[in-house]
């Protein structure tokens, strides 16, 4: 009883650690965010009326930027990029140009 137990308890902590690899490689940035003008400060210029960027995974190793948003002068703005991930030397590998 007490064998099938300790194994239980192996197969439970190698689990947890597995998971914790998985959930520590993601890229804490990919998601949506929304402007807070109420916590924003724009000095100088006026502030941007509304702003949304969404981050995305993007192939294997790349990532989207989608940002849409309405200025302060009421203009409807979008701007989309995607890139693959720096390599080691520091040089992007792939650059890729503007969404449309």
């Amino acid at each position: 009883m007490q064998r099938k137990s300790a194994f239980m308890c192996a197969l439970v902590l190698l689990s947890v650690l597995a998971l914790t690899a998985v959930v520590i490689a993601a890229d804490n940035n990919v998601g949506t965010w929304k402007l807070n003008l109420a916590k924003s400060a724009y000095r100088p210029g006026p502030a941007p009326k509304s702003q949304t960027l969404t981050i995305e995974a993007w192939g294997e190793d790349g990532v989207k930027y989608t940002a849409d948003g309405v200025g302060a002068g009421r203009e409807h703005r979008h701007a989309a990029r995607s890139r693959r991930a720096i390599q080691g030397d520091g040089v992007a590998a792939g650059r890729s140009p503007d969404l449309r």
